[in-house]
């Protein structure tokens, strides 16, 4: 597809960008529209033109003539014979280019899918504050275009050839530039330049019958146990103050402050007897409540421990400014 875009790339250029006709005879007669005769026959499938040597029928002008006036009353709101010399719109022309890129679009194989021109009817009869697809515009726009003799089948056609145009200039620009041949020949290289490799595979099941010697590699080992260790990077001396070292104490305290068996009692009454298990199972009450002292006695040594190691922390730290004073005397 690429080799064919730059075949015609400067073709396209011109179509799209300067709107300037290329290479298009068309002979036109007074009926087109009317559904009078033509050169190459009679009716809307008379031949009237050609481009590229391909026939254009009266059909195929009328469906473009009118694309060309949706086109413009959907933009400005009145129609070209109304407003078109007011704003340097030129029928006849458009409707020339509107065939020739029409043409380009079959040739390039661009098939529109419903859903796509379903999208851009929503798009198109949107409100523009919600962006939701509002019947009421579209019946407007039907019911405005009707005294022209047009349908919902012209406007189904226009829409469905809006999207295929819109694809053609997507499929020939990048980031809205023209694609250039050397930008399409390193996209199509990426796409379909084959390359050769060779490979050469060691598997480890084709050297299974070779063996392992372990004494020789635990002696090597044991011969270089120097290359192989890690040295000490930091030392660490620490003092633990266990929880458990002051159960004791915590329950001395808690007795001191409460009753410690009428907060146990309390504290099983509230959290509810089924809150208390031991491998899925509910405890019963003696077993229950022991588990509760359990946690009360060690949530307390925990708090007296924290508190020694605060008094102790404090004392190091005398005792460090001490030494580092005695040193500098």
């Amino acid at each position: 597809m690429f080799a064919h875009i730059r075949k015609h790339q400067q073709w396209l250029f011109i179509v799209i960008i300067a709107v300037v006709i290329v290479s298009f005879v068309v002979f036109f007669t007074p009926s087109v529209g009317t559904g009078g005769g033509g050169g190459g026959g009679t009716g809307s499938s008379a031949t009237i033109g050609t481009i590229n040597d391909q026939p254009v029928t009266q059909q195929e002008y009328y469906d473009a003539y009118k694309d060309v006036a949706l086109q413009f009353f959907s933009q400005t709101g009145s129609w070209p014979d109304q407003m078109g010399a007011q704003y340097g719109f030129d029928q006849d022309q458009m409707t020339t280019r509107q065939l020739l890129l029409l043409r380009k679009v079959k040739e390039m194989g661009i098939v529109t899918s419903d859903k796509t021109v379903a999208d851009w009817k929503v798009n198109f009869y949107a409100d523009q504050e919600t962006g939701t697809f509002q019947q009421e515009y579209y019946d407007r726009f039907l019911e405005a275009i009707k005294p022209r003799g047009l349908t919902e089948a012209d406007l189904d056609r226009y829409a469905e050839n809006v999207v295929g145009i819109g694809q053609l200039t997507s499929l020939v620009s990048l980031s809205g530039e023209m694609v250039t041949p050397s930008e399409a020949e390193r996209v199509y290289k990426e796409r379909n330049q084959q390359a050769t490799t060779m490979a050469l595979l060691f598997s480890r099941t084709n050297h299974m019958s070779a063996g392992q010697d372990l004494v020789g590699m635990e002696e090597y080992f044991t011969n270089n146990m120097a290359v192989y260790r890690v040295e000490e990077k930091r030392k660490i001396r620490y003092v633990k103050f266990a929880a458990t070292n002051y159960l004791a104490e915590a329950e001395t305290q808690l007795n001191a402050s409460t009753n410690l068996q009428a907060m146990i009692d309390e504290i099983y009454t509230t959290r509810g007897t089924n809150s208390f298990t031991e491998n899925g199972e509910v405890l019963a009450e003696d077993k229950a409540k022991e588990q509760i002292r359990n946690e009360e006695l060690e949530t307390k040594g925990l708090e007296i421990a924290e508190e020694a190691t605060r008094k102790f922390m404090s004392g190091f730290a005398k005792f460090e400014a001490y030494s580092s004073g005695a040193l500098e005397q």
